[in-house]
């Protein structure tokens, strides 16, 4: 009755177009928060460039032959790109000051024996996680990381001799040796692939496996740093092409390609969460007006109410339910349209080989129950103060 006789005086068409408008800003803002973690998701691989790695070397010019300095980093260029704001972690990648030859010998397949180069570099900024990526010098074998292109050299060697290719999962089982030599001294170890890169066009090995060896082996003591592992950060990437080119650097365009997109991703997916809470905020300013416009016209109404001893929060409790119901039926409307479209983005992306959660986000749920109840209960103090007043 009370309900009744408060609200009757609502304008529907006002009121329609209020809902209207939170139903769009909800689907609108579930839209975007979820598509971002799905991004996040699919960036974060353990074998993509997700984590936005990069290898940065000097560039190689006609003058490098005179000065074979020039391709290394000195640290004062070091201590400048570790301050830039556009990267998050760098490390420089510790390579063999030792000779190494990589040899295979397994029944089936020709014998295969190369010198190679080995790097190592710091875990966390390995594109690749094995469980068995650890050394020391008791271990039966040494773990490698190769990179993804020795599978295809691999298999073109094994297609010239007419025998079988391998799979990764294949090429892990193969036993390989490595030999490393210097100063005089020599020494085989097992070794077996454990993982393959997409990031590193070199073989990699454990960094104890390398500190280990350039103690043992190699002739000079001082590691000069010739390339740099970085990680990268999309959101600050503005200058960092601009230190690349007075460090004369060179990165992989691809790589850099990455990091570009997936900034330009957050950046626009970032203005787009905005101003759903822009359309959502500008729907809760139109529903306090509009309950300040309601308590206007029916002030005849309400002051009778409290006269008669009703108390002003038990008024504007009606309120506070007539509202939070409307919000409960405008995000469950905003699931199924939300399901609805999101078929059809998933569909699209499918065809590129982009494969999402078929669950909307929860985070983006809980952020319109959230935002749904925080404008009813704003409504609702603000009604009361209004209602205190009429007294």
């Amino acid at each position: 009755m009370l309900k009744n006789l408060i609200f009757r005086k609502v304008n529907r068409a006002q009121l329609g177009i209020l809902s209207l408008g939170a139903f769009v800003g909800f689907l609108f803002l579930l839209s975007v928060v979820h598509y971002l973690g799905e991004i996040m998701n699919l960036t974060n691989g353990q074998e993509t460039l997700g984590s936005n790695l990069v290898v940065a070397q000097k560039k190689v010019t006609k003058y490098s032959a005179f000065d074979e300095t020039s391709t290394l980093f000195e640290t004062e260029e070091l201590d400048r790109l570790r301050a830039h704001p556009a990267i998050k972690k760098m490390e420089p990648v510790v390579n063999n000051q030792f000779y190494v030859s990589l040899a295979m010998r397994e029944e089936g397949l020709p014998y295969f024996s190369t010198d190679i180069f080995i790097q190592a570099v710091s875990n966390d900024l390995l594109d690749v996680q094995a469980e068995d990526w650890t050394w020391d010098e008791n271990a039966a074998l040494v773990p490698l990381i190769m990179p993804r292109d020795f599978m295809l050299m691999l298999n073109q060697f094994a297609a010239s001799y007419k025998i079988p290719q391998v799979s990764e999962d294949i090429a892990k089982t193969l036993n390989f040796t490595l030999e490393i030599r210097g100063k005089g001294q020599k020494k085989s170890v097992r070794a077996r692939i454990v993982g393959f890169s997409n990031q590193m066009n070199s073989v990699l090995v454990p960094m104890s496996f390398m500190d280990y060896g350039n103690s043992q082996y190699a002739a000079q003591e001082q590691m000069p740093v010739s390339q740099l592992v970085i990680q990268m950060d999309e959101r600050n990437y503005a200058g960092f092409e601009k230190i690349m080119e007075e460090l004369n650097l060179e990165i992989k365009e691809n790589e850099l390609l990455v990091v570009k997109i997936q900034g330009m991703l957050y950046v626009v997916l970032g203005a787009l969460f905005f101003i759903a809470l822009i359309i959502i905020g500008l729907c809760g300013l139109l529903i306090l007006q509009f309950s300040m416009l309601l308590l206007s016209e029916s002030a005849y109404e309400i002051q009778t109410l409290l006269r008669l001893g009703y108390h002003p929060k038990q008024l504007s409790r009606l309120f506070f339910m007539y509202f939070l119901k409307r919000f409960a039926w405008i995000i469950l409307l905003t699931l199924p349209a939300f399901f609805l479209m999101k078929y059809g983005i998933d569909q699209a992306m499918m065809q590129y080989g982009l494969v999402v959660s078929p669950w909307p986000s929860v985070l983006g749920i809980a952020l319109l129950l959230a935002l749904g109840f925080g404008i009813t209960f704003g409504n609702y103090l603000a009604v009361t103060k209004k209602m205190y007043r009429m007294l």
